[in-house]
């Protein structure tokens, strides 16, 4: 069922900037161009992806999860999500 206030999708390149306004809320100390180019690479990366959460179309919300394939101290195996 359809729940027309709130909705959660995948990003696409075209939601960078959107990502970004959400993201440096939280990580202050970065800058917006810095990061919208980075969820664009993201976006286009098949080992990230990332969501948006929107309510009555307008984005709130989001979370970004990649697989990474160096090492990552304490796992014992490769690739990992981080």
């Amino acid at each position: 069922m359809k729940n027309d206030k709130y909705m959660i999708r995948r990003a696409g390149t075209e939601d960078a900037e959107a990502l970004a306004d959400r993201a440096i809320q939280m990580w202050t100390d970065h800058v917006a161009e810095d990061l919208t180019e980075e969820f664009r690479r993201a976006a286009a990366d098949d080992d990230a992806v990332c969501f948006i959460k929107s309510a009555d179309d307008k984005p709130i919300a989001f979370a970004q999860c990649r697989l990474r394939r160096d090492y990552v101290e304490g796992t014992g195996s490769s690739p990992r999500i981080s």
